[in-house]
């Protein structure tokens, strides 16, 4: 099992990537996302 924590850039979000997430899965890739930065808080 491999797993990739990424930011929320619309690189690792974009449609085309979004696609390939249950290949990757079932190759035991997981993505995970951290939560979107606030500075406000």
């Amino acid at each position: 099992m491999t797993v990739v924590v990424q930011d929320n850039g619309s690189l690792h979000t974009s449609r085309l990537v979004q696609q390939q997430w249950p290949r990757w899965q079932e190759q035991g890739l997981f993505i995970f996302f951290l939560p979107p930065y606030c500075s406000e808080r």
